[in-house]
């Protein structure tokens, strides 16, 4: 075709396909989580776009063309400004529309090839799709930075100066080159030389040790913000352990009227936020020992909001641990909450004496 070697009617139809095509499938397989196995549906409906605009191809290239219509998902270009130049330039170009068809029958035969692996994969029953995943593209073994990763795994301590080598010899006919032009004994002497001297620089052996240096730093991170956790979880278990709970249910409801009726005074200040803070831990922490469901646990305190729907948290919290061990709050304070379960225990302790128990 004469068209061909007209490069505004190369560049225009890639346009087209671009805006029409390429953005919009990207904009699925590229998305955060996306799988091989979920792209199905994009492949169908991408197939059925380029056979609509084969058919009708002023869908794209006509006066009326839309990205309602044009464009395979139906949402606006991804650079509008093209399409609109490239509309403005349509009606100069009257072998547009059969260039444009054109490739798009070359791409449909080369869709249909990619997608065949996407349309007729079949999960064998009793496999969770959400269980299984496959990257949506095939980028990491394409370009020669894919080739870089194949040899890693084949060679994982070939230097980077033995890959670039081996790379290099495939290229430019170099192979070829040093059978044919160098095979005499000085030419060997000579890459020998020069490969001596290379390695007399030490270059891959300072590399080696930047790269030594650098996992071992990885390593001492990650142990010191392991350290920092198990010291942060052994500080807030032993503030867990010296807590006690509140259970006077009429308090604690006269401090949360308190507290909404007149916030900067004495009563509303009786409890502080930190101590609403730890009293809601210690409830989550009696919850999760409890064997409660995660999804039912309370929420991390800071997230649950202010002051005021803290302790209204905690009054619930209260009530139903109360309901809970049966203690009747409207008449147990938080001392005498502590002193009953203190001599619970004493009694608890002298009967084990009595039966003949050994304490530990």
């Amino acid at each position: 075709m004469i068209s061909l070697h007209l490069p505004k009617l190369l560049l225009i139809p890639v346009t087209l396909y671009g805006q029409s095509i390429t953005y919009p499938y990207l904009r699925v397989a590229r998305q955060a989580g996306a799988s091989h196995l979920e792209l199905k549906p994009i492949h169908d409906s991408l197939l059925t776009h380029l056979r609509k605009v084969i058919t009708q191809p002023k869908l794209l290239c006509g006066p009326d063309a839309s990205y309602d219509t044009g464009s395979l998902d139906g949402k606006g270009w991804e650079r509008p400004e093209a399409v609109y130049a490239v509309l403005a330039l349509a009606p100069t170009l009257p072998d547009l529309e059969g260039v444009l068809v054109y490739l798009f029958e070359g791409a449909l035969e080369t869709w249909e090839r990619f997608s065949t692996d996407v349309l007729k994969r079949q999960i064998p029953q009793g496999i969770d799709p959400n269980k299984i995943y496959a990257p949506p593209t095939n980028d990491s073994n394409e370009s020669m930075m894919a080739g870089l990763r194949q040899e890693k795994i084949h060679a994982p301590n070939a230097t980077l100066d033995y890959t670039n080598a081996k790379q290099q010899l495939k290229r430019n006919n170099t192979q070829t080159y040093i059978k044919e032009k160098m095979d005499d004994d000085q030419s060997w002497r000579f890459l020998r030389k020069r490969q001596r001297e290379e390695e007399a620089k030490g270059r891959q052996r300072k590399q080696r040790k930047m790269v030594v240096r650098a996992s071992r730093k990885r390593v001492d991170v990650q142990r010191e913000k392991k350290t920092k956790k198990k010291q942060k979880e052994a500080a807030k278990d032993a503030r867990l352990r010296a807590c006690v709970p509140l259970t006077n249910v009429p308090r604690l409801e006269e401090v949360l009227v308190a507290l909404r009726q007149n916030p900067p005074g004495p009563k509303a200040k009786e409890i502080k936020v930190a101590e609403l803070d730890l009293q809601l831990d210690w409830h989550c922490n009696r919850q999760r020992r409890s064997g409660i469901d995660k999804a039912e646990l309370i929420a991390p305190t800071s997230k649950l909001g202010g002051k005021e729907a803290k302790l209204e948290l905690l009054v619930n919290m209260v009530k139903a641990w109360n309901a809970d061990r049966g203690s009747n709050s409207a008449y147990l304070t938080d001392s005498e909450d502590v002193e009953d379960e203190e001599q619970i225990e004493d009694d608890d302790l002298e009967e084990a004496d009595e039966i003949g128990y050994q304490r530990d």
